[in-house]
């Protein structure tokens, strides 16, 4: 049998929320009235296989600690925000498809160090590099997608 309490699913949707608009926890738990722990878990619970669009605030399946990067975006506002730099849509792309830094340069064929240049936006991509990418975070996206509706079959 289940015990407790059962959770309050809209507080920790306004918790997240927040924290996708960049406020610190300090400042959501003055904001909310509750104590910087109440926080703290709403916030670990969420960190576990998802983030929050820092636009739409929609949640995105990501990898566990995706929660912990800021400016994050959802395929939709990627597709519907024209002004979105390459380096937060690599960004972006690369959580939502599961993939680590290193995995990505492995893949594509770039340095590691590249790939953390880029999605810091420290420089501009060859034509080339930008294609190459863009291809490859989207077909493993499409891959991990495929995969999460087989396994919620």
């Amino acid at each position: 049998m289940v015990q407790g309490r059962k959770p309050n699913l809209i507080r920790r949707r306004h918790v997240a929320r927040l924290h996708a608009a960049g406020y610190s926890v300090p400042q959501i738990a003055r904001r909310l009235g509750l104590t910087f722990r109440c926080i703290q878990s709403a916030l670990e619970r969420l960190r576990r296989g998802s983030a929050i669009c820092g636009e739409c605030h929609a949640i995105i399946p990501a990898p566990q600690g995706s929660m912990q990067v800021r400016g994050l975006l959802c395929r939709d506002c990627l597709a519907n925000l024209p002004r979105v730099s390459f380096g937060r849509h690599v960004l972006s792309l690369r959580l939502m498809a599961g993939l680590t830094q290193g995995e990505l340069a492995h893949k594509t064929g770039l340095s590691p160090s590249a790939v953390t240049t880029l999605e810091r936006g420290l420089c501009k991509p060859r034509p080339s590099t930008r294609n190459r990418l863009l291809a490859y975070l989207d077909s493993a996206l499409t891959r991990r997608l495929k995969q999460q509706v087989r396994a919620d079959w």
